[in-house]
């Protein structure tokens, strides 16, 4: 999995930050995301883009856009909330931004959403 900068236009969906963790800085980033980021956001995608690929993204505080060269088929996803504010989206290998579903915001580490692939 590699985060690469994405220069389309996508809207995503905003998520509200974990104000429990420390703000992301540039000295403390891979800490947080490795050990720090315990809470996360359920997303869903229909069964149709599903099965067709996507990419997963987010625009970051600072309005950087990364997207993962990974194509996922999963239905559903977890993404990990930092600090900040977040938007998180989902495109097609065409470009076409695939609806999300937020089905809920827990733990990474809850038992019922274990099988989602963590990000």
């Amino acid at each position: 999995m590699m985060w690469t900068e994405y220069l389309g236009k996508v809207t995503g969906v905003r998520v509200e930050g974990d104000k429990t963790v420390s703000p992301t800085r540039w000295w403390n980033h891979l800490w947080l995301v490795l050990v720090g980021w315990k809470v996360v956001t359920v997303f869903e995608v229909s069964a149709e883009d599903a099965e067709q690929g996507y990419r997963i993204g987010y625009i970051a505080f600072d309005g950087k856009t990364m997207v993962e060269s990974t194509v996922h088929h999963d239905r559903r996803f977890r993404m990990k909330n930092g600090h900040e504010d977040c938007s998180f989206f989902a495109v097609t290998i065409n470009g076409r931004e695939v609806p999300l579903t937020i089905i809920t915001r827990t733990v990474k580490n809850d038992a019922t959403h274990q099988g989602a692939p963590l990000h």
